[in-house]
């Protein structure tokens, strides 16, 4: 039996997906454990750009692939390098996707990136780095900065206690990208940034007074 057999009264829940040419989109491991897998072909992805753009919409938001992502993401830019466009191939990939940006980043090699905007966030990341290891964070580690932690850890000492809140605060003060990302925005995503920006300056100062309180 493998992974992808089901309980035969609720059947196949997921179909193999296939672009217009028959090329897989997604359901490689369903089409490998069953050759005969309820199958749909999608005549509107009918260019390679929509292929690889399918791939990682139906792939890389459920799970993140790794290895197959990085090959997709720079596939998808090797064709959209063919048409000109002023945004950032970062930008072209994430709003085609609906991938993070950064996740996008993270992928795409370095010859699709622009020289300049490369520099500037190499320089930013030394930066926040350097001022990482020189502030005081109650004994975490940068190696967990990492990730987020969904909720406190168990800790004996008293003194430690309130070490997942600074580690909270610096992942969030880490995530924060530079003022001039946002010359990548479109005129709609400017909206919502804002309408985002406004809901966590509310929060922001319920938690400077929140301190405050607690200095006095």
């Amino acid at each position: 039996m493998t992974d992808y057999d089901l309980n035969p009264e609720i059947g196949e829940l997921y179909p193999v997906l296939l672009d217009a040419k028959g090329n897989l989109i997604d359901g490689f491991h369903r089409r490998k454990a069953n050759k005969n897998w309820h199958t749909i072909k999608l005549a509107q992805i009918k260019t390679k750009a929509d292929l690889l753009t399918a791939r990682i919409i139906a792939n890389c938001q459920r799970l993140d692939h790794s290895e197959e992502a990085g090959q997709w993401v720079n596939e998808l830019a090797s064709e959209l390098e063919k048409e000109h466009s002023d945004l950032a191939m970062s930008r072209r990939i994430a709003d085609r996707t609906g991938m993070r940006q950064d996740w996008v980043l993270a992928r795409l090699d370095e010859k699709f990136k622009n020289p300049k905007i490369s520099a500037a966030r190499r320089v930013t990341t030394e930066r926040k780095a350097s001022e990482h290891s020189s502030r005081p964070t109650g004994g975490i580690s940068n190696d967990e900065f990492q990730g987020m932690p969904v909720e406190p850890p168990r800790v004996i000492r008293d003194d430690a206690k309130g070490d997942w809140v600074l580690k909270q605060w610096n992942w969030v003060l880490e995530k924060v990208p530079e003022t001039n990302a946002v010359n990548d925005l479109l005129p709609q995503q400017r909206k919502q940034v804002l309408k985002q920006l406004k809901a966590l300056n509310v929060r922001i100062t319920a938690w400077i007074e929140a301190v405050s309180d607690e200095e006095v």
